[in-house]
């Protein structure tokens, strides 16, 4: 599962499967989808039902206290559906517990409260998680595409693709060489790329 799918690197980029197959570019499809969400922290979505399920085992004895009420911090963020929890291999009903973004808030039942309160010695959760907002889906879209793009032409192969079979080919400037060509197309597309990530908070440079 990605943001995008092949056929859309295919339309941004103007390569054909004669120049790269399907099941290569949907490896650098992957890629990039994968390092959206690492760089996120989180995964998008235009629905509940399509953000990501995980589940993983919390450390007990990482409870913190703030302003008097004791939580868990998640892996991921933000927290939209808490599907299980179980303590010490008993299962609890999801309702005894409040999730506030990344933080699993122990809930005003006693039972709950007081097994926390002993540090059990595994916890363990079931959740989806994920940014539900169609404006940033489609952020994530733009990026996924032309990250997908940047990573097949950061390798011999990719940047060989493009000056032989792409738009880089139909142009015959004497005083441009192609690989030249290629090192503007890649650096316009970084822009792009740092454009797109700030409008999903990220900080830090991707490429």
């Amino acid at each position: 599962m990605a943001y995008c799918v092949v056929q859309d690197v295919y339309d941004f980029s103007d390569l054909d499967n004669d120049a790269v197959s399907p099941a290569v570019l949907q490896k650098f499809v992957d890629l990039a989808y994968y390092q959206i969400n690492q760089l996120t922290g989180t995964f998008y979505s235009t629905t509940v039902e399509g953000c990501t399920t995980v589940s993983e085992s919390l450390d007990p004895t990482a409870i913190t206290t703030d302003i008097g009420e004791s939580y868990l911090v998640l892996g991921r963020y933000p927290v939209q559906y808490l599907s299980s929890i179980s303590i010490n291999s008993s299962s609890y009903a999801t309702t005894n517990f409040v999730v506030y973004d990344d933080r699993l808030k122990i809930g005003t039942d006693v039972t709950s409260v007081a097994t926390f309160g002993t540090y059990p010695k595994n916890v363990s959760v079931t959740y989806k998680y994920g940014v539900i907002d169609a404006e940033s889906f489609n952020v994530a879209k733009q990026l996924n595409i032309i990250m997908a793009v940047l990573d097949f032409l950061l390798t011999p192969k990719g940047r060989n693709t493009y000056m032989d079979n792409s738009r880089f080919a139909e142009i015959n400037h004497n005083d441009v060489r192609p690989n030249d060509m290629v090192e503007t197309y890649i650096a316009q597309l970084r822009e792009k790329v740092n454009e797109l990530k700030s409008l999903l908070g990220v900080a830090h440079k991707f490429f």
